[in-house]
């Protein structure tokens, strides 16, 4: 059995200290999956959250990626991939006008 410690001084990275992908998101949460040591390098392994910043505390704004080659899927080299931002009700008046929760 490997044994496995905690690093005394977590989290090593939190959302502070990375910048967003776009001067228009935050970052929200920032999980640190792994760090190994491969030859002289060491790799840190991460996964970042980030989210639309709306000005509007009412109006949630939401990522929207489209892809331009239709069928082919966002994953095909040959289709360009472009998001943009399109706003929402906030989740909690959604919810209502549904009839749920």
């Amino acid at each position: 059995m490997v044994k496995v410690l905690r690093f005394p001084e977590n989290p090593l990275i939190t959302p502070a200290d990375v910048p967003p992908s776009r001067e228009d998101f935050e970052v929200i949460g920032s999980f640190n999956a792994g760090v190994i040591r491969h030859g002289d390098e060491i790799l840190m392994l991460m996964r970042v959250a980030e989210r639309p910043v709306s000005k509007d505390p009412a109006v949630a704004l939401v990522p929207v990626v489209e892809c331009s080659n239709e069928g082919a899927g966002c994953a095909s080299g040959s289709s360009t991939v472009t998001t943009r931002l399109s706003t929402s009700a906030t989740p909690g008046s959604l919810a209502r006008r549904k009839g749920c929760c």
